[in-house]
């Protein structure tokens, strides 16, 4: 927490935007289920630790975060910002993620 407050502070943010992953989602494997997925064609990863890489920082140092719609994949995969602030800034996050979703947009409903 004392590193975040510090680095927001410092620098005069009332929070940090980032993506929320740093792919789009797999596709699930129904055969060989979804361990492991590729970024920009690379070597195989674990998909956890891949998929929790830009948000588990600030939920582990108990920040709030809020992750917004940001758009789809060409593929029809939602596409997600992520917001943190400094502890206690609960109520001034909940205002950027309504002025960035009023840019933005909602994410359409699923196709089922």
């Amino acid at each position: 927490q004392a590193i975040f407050a510090a680095y927001l502070g410092n620098n005069k943010l009332d929070a940090i935007l980032f993506p929320t992953t740093i792919a789009p989602a797999p596709l699930i494997d129904e055969k060989a289920g979804s361990g492991e997925m590729s970024v920009n064609g690379g070597e195989p990863v674990p998909t956890f630790g891949t998929m929790i890489r830009n948000t588990d920082p600030g939920s582990n140092a108990g920040l709030p975060g809020l992750s917004l719609y940001a758009g789809m994949t060409p593929g029809g995969l939602p596409v997600g910002l992520e917001l943190d602030g400094p502890v206690g800034s609960d109520t001034r996050l909940l205002g950027l993620g309504l002025s960035i979703e009023a840019i933005l947009g909602t994410a359409p409903p699923p196709r089922l």
